[in-house]
């Protein structure tokens, strides 16, 4: 069928998209790491985290639990594996930033997908970049087991 709003579809090519996170406290547990390759901009290429919103702590204007939400690190920042590497170190409460491995960073973005279903908290918050716009901050940090357990009671 020649002309119709579908007409191309088959060399088009699909976006990576998500539910960003709003300012605030969470417990979110991992759906999915991987990586996706820009559309946009050839040779850009993003870290994703797939997460489930657990617990809203503080804040959280828009967000609600059981919603799936997406951070993205561009890696062709000077800041990515920093990122990535704080993110890395929630995964497993006692790791050190000295136990990260490209090889460990490798196999979490595989289609084995070894860290869904891990907890871990997140706090975000709104600064400003050197050009004047708006960034949200990502801090990742572990869910202790006595975490669980207070939750747990609650």
């Amino acid at each position: 069928m020649a002309g119709s709003i579908f007409s191309g579809i088959e060399g088009a090519q699909v976006y990576g998209s998500g539910n960003f996170i709003a300012p605030g406290k969470y417990s979110v547990e991992i759906e999915a790491l991987k990586t996706h390759s820009s559309g946009k901009v050839a040779g850009r290429v993003y870290f994703v985290v797939e997460a489930k919103i657990l617990e809203i702590h503080i804040g959280g204007d828009g967000q609600a639990v059981g919603e799936s939400v997406t951070w993205l690190v561009d890696m062709t920042k000077k800041s990515a594996l920093g990122n990535v590497k704080g993110f890395a170190l929630a995964l497993v409460p006692g790791v050190t930033a000295a136990d990260i491995t490209e090889d460990q960073l490798l196999s979490l973005v595989s289609a084995d997908n070894p860290a869904a279903g891990l907890r871990v908290k997140l706090r975000t918050f709104m600064t400003k970049t050197q050009a004047g716009g708006d960034f949200t901050v990502h801090n990742w940090s572990p869910i202790e087991a006595t975490d669980d357990d207070a939750s747990a009671e609650s």
